[in-house]
């Protein structure tokens, strides 16, 4: 076992090493390492704080995009509504010239009819 672990240590050399630094490091610095945490946690709060900002901001301007298009549906929702009513409006217009135009063409006809006679 003792040979494994050596065998190990003479391959690998750079790991404990940087293990027994890292544990140096934090005996000598642990004051400066919690300061360290302490910013670390800090920019982490403010990232945070900015990606709220920012899906505000997102979901503000959706919902303005969104209002300008309910408006322009209903705008246009309008528009076609008053179309359709004057086209209903034009053809009963029509319908009403057609039918006094058949009218007038028979009463026409009739005094023709009297003031000519029969045309035989």
């Amino acid at each position: 076992m003792l040979t494994k672990v050596w065998l190990f240590v003479k391959h690998y050399w750079y790991i404990p090493l940087v293990l027994v630094l890292l544990l140096c490091a934090f005996v000598v610095y642990r004051s400066k390492i919690s300061a360290l945490v302490s910013v670390i946690t800090s920019a982490q709060e403010e990232h945070k704080k900015s990606l709220e900002k920012i899906k505000v901001a997102a979901e503000q301007k959706i919902n303005k995009e969104r209002k300008a298009s309910d408006k322009h549906i209903e705008e246009m929702t309008s528009l076609q509504i008053d179309k359709q009513k004057k086209i209903e409006e034009v053809l009963t217009k029509i319908e009403n010239r057609e039918d006094e135009l058949k009218e007038n063409i028979d009463e026409i006809a009739k005094q023709l009819k009297k003031e000519f006679g029969d045309g035989q």
